[in-house]
């Protein structure tokens, strides 16, 4: 759409307008750019046509630009200023506290024996851990000081009580170097001993791990960040434990292929928004229970994943305009028809709250904006 063509929208009305005249059409701007995989999604999801159409009036309108590139600034400035975090810290701790309530109080009370923190930084989900199960051990990983988006916050007294070890390391990297010569990552020997083959267990594995404040990430990058954890989550995870993994919202056919290898290896697979912390973005935790996959599920699982994560490599390194997230070999080994017929139903059932969740809040902090520009309404639930 030309510039000069685009709606002029001063009040959260406008948007409303647009968004229920519109975002029931057969066709739509916004169609042009999904692939036969997201359309049978756009096709089947009135919320999901609602939320794809107020995120692109959202962030091509410039008072929303304005605000979010101040905050970007704001957060540039605190993490310049090299002073840790606690805001964020405590915002993630927050998030995770909900996360435990709204599965009934299973991540605290000393269930939790020994836990692995993925992109921990700045440290609120093990801090909340280690407050909540006394005597748990845990291990976070996290970016080295100068490469991560948040500095890690965590009270230096409370690791010390807890046992708990960080270890700066790049994610990618280490999973990289074990898919090299075609073996998993290993966290931690389980006897402690350097020259053991068998890694320790984890009741609860974190994979959080997700790039901050550094602008447009190419697809290929998320693939790999996303696909390393699940081989550290599927290598490293014991018998009967949990794992709450960061995962776009985003019904993308690697993301639904990711989803169904999950309900494969837990007996339970739901998802939580994390309360305010992501609100307006497209992100959510699957939150996966009750680890069950035998050893030859597991070989042949992670045997792909593998297989995925050198076609991404190759992709990194070759002229990536020649792929699109498509090519890249699917988990499960089924097409991308299968997937849909197997998955779908399940998915929809699984995002469609959150993908209203998202658009009220998105609706919600439109509205705020546009008021403070224009004056006129605030936030109100849409019905």
């Amino acid at each position: 759409m030309a510039e000069d063509d685009k709606p002029r929208i001063t009040s959260i009305t406008d948007v409303d307008s647009l968004v229920s005249n519109t975002s029931d059409s057969t066709l739509s701007d916004r169609v042009a750019y999904l692939n036969p995989f997201e359309r049978r999604f756009w096709d089947s999801s009135l919320p999901h046509r609602h939320l794809l159409h107020i995120k692109d009036l959202y962030r091509t309108h410039p008072a929303v630009d304005r605000q979010f590139k101040q905050r970007r600034d704001l957060h540039l400035d605190a993490l310049q200023s090299q002073t840790p975090s606690i805001v964020h810290l405590r915002a993630f701790e927050k998030a995770f506290s909900e996360i435990n309530r709204a599965y009934g109080g299973c991540f605290g009370g000393g269930q939790i024996k020994r836990f692995l923190d993925l992109g921990c930084s700045p440290g609120g989900f093990s801090t909340w851990l280690m407050k909540s199960n006394g005597g748990a051990h845990g291990v976070g990983i996290t970016l080295p000081e100068e490469d991560a988006g948040f500095p890690l916050s965590i009270d230096p007294t409370l690791c010390a009580s807890a046992g708990y070890q960080v270890q700066y390391r790049d994610i990618i990297q280490m999973v990289r170097e074990s898919v090299t010569v075609d073996g998993n990552p290993t966290i931690l020997p389980r006897d402690d001993s350097p020259n053991s083959d068998e890694p320790t267990a984890f009741d609860l594995v974190v994979a959080g791990a997700f790039r901050t404040l550094q602008g447009h990430t190419r697809w290929w990058y998320r693939m790999q960040l996303s696909f390393s954890q699940l081989l550290i989550v599927l290598s490293n995870t014991a018998q009967g434990g949990s794992c709450v993994f960061a995962l776009s919202t985003k019904p993308f056919l690697w993301i639904v292929d990711t989803i169904g290898v999950m309900r494969q290896c837990f007996e339970s697979v739901t998802a939580h928004k994390g309360g305010k912390l992501h609100a307006v973005r497209t992100f959510r935790y699957l939150v996966c229970r009750g680890f069950h996959a035998s050893a030859e599920e597991l070989a042949l699982i992670t045997g792909r994943i593998r297989v995925a994560m050198k076609f991404l490599e190759d992709v990194a390194e070759s002229d990536a305009q020649r792929w699109s997230p498509e090519d890249v070999p699917l988990l499960s080994g089924q097409s991308a028809s299968e997937i849909f017929e197997a998955q779908h139903q399940f998915v929809l059932e699984l995002l469609e709250p959150l993908w209203e969740a998202q658009f009220q809040a998105i609706r919600a902090s439109f509205a705020n904006i546009l008021a403070s520009e224009n004056g006129g309404e605030h936030s109100q639930l849409m019905t």
